[in-house]
């Protein structure tokens, strides 16, 4: 190992194996926020790529799947699914200041809630300008994940979803027309307005657009780890604390237990599994 760089023990997401890699202490002393979000490639701890943030302390604070990756300091070239998506936003197809300008956190949370609970939503928007670029976000940041159902209307134009009668979500800007399961209710957006905060607070576009999609793509692939985890189950509740403390064993996080109950509505809401008895205490 190099002087300048120092070396942190990582452990991988997916496969759980657990190695060590090298930062320079250069790039992370010159991280604006105190972390430095650093890619492990392929083959350096396992096959699969990852993504992490190292605290000022050069602690690994989080992991990350690596749907997109972050080109590392002297890194001249990408896989071809990242210069994908970089070369998109470059040619402005998909305006990032455009949405965190125009798109308010209330917004953008109800609808990463919808689409978390697989729900239809009618979203009536006065700024046309806004309509193609809303929808490309939405299904960047999704793609390969969660599918969704949002139709973006004109005011006074014929709602699409009408027929559905109550069985979908409807907003006009920030406010709720149509929600009688309650799905919008504040106590129930903690962990998608997390989202939304850390994508329309992090200044460097590409960042808050891989930040935003890290954290979907998370909760897809926990969600779907929870329902394996259950398959080996009877019926017997399951404790709350327990399976916080299971999850985080397995996936070497400190993930409180609400992040634990917005895992299970997916594994309910969006994937339809069955679930055991979960007790609180």
């Amino acid at each position: 190992m190099k002087k300048n760089q120092k070396s942190i023990e990582v452990r991988c997401p997916i496969c759980k194996k657990v190695g060590w890699v090298n930062i320079s202490k250069q790039i992370h002393e010159r991280s604006e926020r105190g972390l430095y979000a650093a890619e492990i490639p392929k083959n350096s701890v396992c096959e699969h790529s990852f993504i992490g943030y190292v605290d000022e302390n050069f602690i690994f604070r989080d992991c990350f799947i690596a749907d997109l990756k972050l080109n590392p300091p002297g890194k001249k070239e990408s896989d071809k699914k990242e210069q994908d998506w970089l070369e998109q936003i470059k040619r402005e197809t998909l305006d990032l200041n455009l949405i965190k300008l125009n798109c308010s956190i209330p917004l953008l949370t109800r609808l990463l809630k919808a689409i978390f609970n697989k729900k239809k939503v009618t979203l009536v928007l006065k700024e046309e300008f806004l309509y193609d670029h809303l929808s490309d976000f939405l299904e960047f940041i999704t793609r390969e994940t969660f599918a969704h159902d949002i139709s973006i209307i004109r005011k006074g134009e014929r709602d699409p979803n009408y027929d559905l009668l109550d069985d979908y979500i409807k907003l006009e800007g920030d406010i709720i027309i149509t929600d009688n399961n309650g799905i919008l209710s504040e106590e129930h957006l903690k962990i998608e307005r997390n989202m939304v905060e850390k994508f329309l607070n992090e200044h460097d576009l590409v960042r808050s657009f891989i930040l935003i999609k890290n954290e979907i793509n998370k909760a897809y692939t926990y969600s779907q780890g929870l329902i394996e985890h259950f398959k080996d189950k009877k019926d017997d509740p399951i404790l709350l604390k327990d399976l916080k403390n299971h999850f985080n064993h397995i996936y070497n996080t400190k993930s409180k237990q609400d992040y634990i109950v917005f895992l299970l509505n997916i594994t309910k809401n969006y994937f339809k599994a069955k679930i055991p008895l979960i007790l609180s205490k």
